[in-house]
């Protein structure tokens, strides 16, 4: 988890420093209906899967660390590869880019 929440800062660090205007790709706008509808597809998707995973064998603090680092997964791949790799390279074009 630590090398995860690292190396996103360090991402953000090396687009702030390089090319500051990349980091207006995080500004986003949630419409609240498609947003309930995204959550009610995830909780058929996967909710039954989450209530009966066994969690019995793991301590609650297990859990949350691995739902920190599956987030913290998402996130270093999402600032590495959409912002920082593909904004460096969009000045080429959206196919060299791509």
């Amino acid at each position: 988890m630590a090398y995860r929440a690292f190396s996103v800062a360090v991402y953000l660090v090396m687009i702030w420093a390089l090319k500051p205007g990349l980091l207006r790709r995080f500004r986003f706008h949630v419409d609240r209906k498609r947003l309930w509808v995204a959550i009610g597809v995830l909780v058929i998707l996967v909710g039954r899967d989450v209530v009966s995973a066994p969690y019995s064998k793991f301590s609650v603090i297990d859990v949350i660390g691995a739902f920190v680092f599956t987030m913290a997964i998402g996130l270093d791949e999402e600032v590495f590869s959409r912002v920082m790799i593909f904004g460096f390279f969009e000045k080429y074009g959206v196919w060299v880019a791509a």
